[in-house]
């Protein structure tokens, strides 16, 4: 599956960014849309601005989500 971003002055599609088979909730936060994918067992992460692209979980993560703190431990 997909998310579609849409330009808000022309209201094209301007990227389509895959988000696993069977995607969930989706969330925004902050300058992030999430996406959560119970099948794969991920969180896709997407920057509204850059729309990079970050998945964690048990698909192989890119890296972890959310970020630990410095100098937290586990």
């Amino acid at each position: 599956m997909q998310v579609r971003k849409i330009d808000a002055e022309t209201n094209e599609i301007v990227d389509v960014i895959p988000v696993g088979r069977d995607p969930g909730q989706v969330r925004v936060v902050g300058e992030y849309v999430l996406v959560s994918s119970e099948t794969d067992q991920t969180l896709t992460r997407v920057a509204a601005d850059t729309g990079e692209v970050t998945t964690s979980g048990a698909s192989g993560a890119d890296e972890a989500w959310p970020p630990r703190a410095s100098g937290s431990s586990g």
